[in-house]
């Protein structure tokens, strides 16, 4: 057995307009009741006076109080220029978008200032690399001439201490970059570091 359809909203709607602009004479409240109904199986008693105050609150009838009660009514002239208004209101609400959008598309490419993938910073995070190769193959050393040498080791302890000094620059250099970039952009570290290709563990280095 197949799914009776149900009518929308905006269908009743349509319909209501419709009716108008077959009976374009004024009717009180009393008497749409009773003719929308009959006009369509969709429209229930219950549901009129909702679906006027809907009508009227978007320009799509007319409406004004005649003697004790309010009477409702929708002339051809009238009908076109509502659908004249409400096109404009769409083309409006199309062009704001499409503004939008570009505006959108302008933070993006602005966000991505910066980012770029630079020889400058190729080289840096090369010669942080390098650094720390140095320094594990000075401690490697320690570990072996620490017992023989006692002015060996002092001098190879020398040596670490400057590498590892150069590697800490080179590492605040970086974190100074990351912080500038977190107050110009304003994203966290995580995201930054993986924008530049920096490990998370990424840190000084002692």
């Amino acid at each position: 057995m197949s799914k009776k359809k149900t009518t929308s909203n905006d269908e009743k709607l349509d319909i209501c307009v419709d009716f108008f602009m077959e009976h374009t004479e004024p009717y009180s409240i009393k008497e749409l009741e009773k003719a929308l109904p009959k006009f369509h199986q969709a429209i229930k008693f219950p549901l009129v006076k909702d679906l006027l105050t809907q009508l009227t609150a978007d320009n799509r009838i007319d409406t004004d109080k005649i003697g004790l009660g309010n009477y409702y009514w929708l002339f051809p002239s009238a009908a076109s220029e509502t659908r004249k208004r409400k096109k404009q209101e769409l083309e409006k609400q199309i062009e704001d978008e499409k503004l939008k959008k570009v505006k959108l598309e302008e933070e993006i490419e602005e966000a991505k200032i910066g980012k770029e993938e630079t020889e400058e910073r190729v080289k840096n995070l090369e010669r942080l690399e390098e650094l720390k190769k140095e320094k594990e193959e000075i401690l490697q050393q320690l570990k072996r001439y620490e017992d023989l040498d006692p002015e060996l080791y002092e001098k190879i302890k020398s040596d670490a201490k400057v590498c590892l000094d150069s590697a800490n620059r080179w590492t605040d250099n970086i974190f100074t970059i990351l912080q500038f970039c977190k107050t110009k952009f304003g994203q966290d570290e995580s995201q930054l570091k993986k924008s530049f290709g920096i490990p998370e563990e990424f840190d000084y280095v002692g």
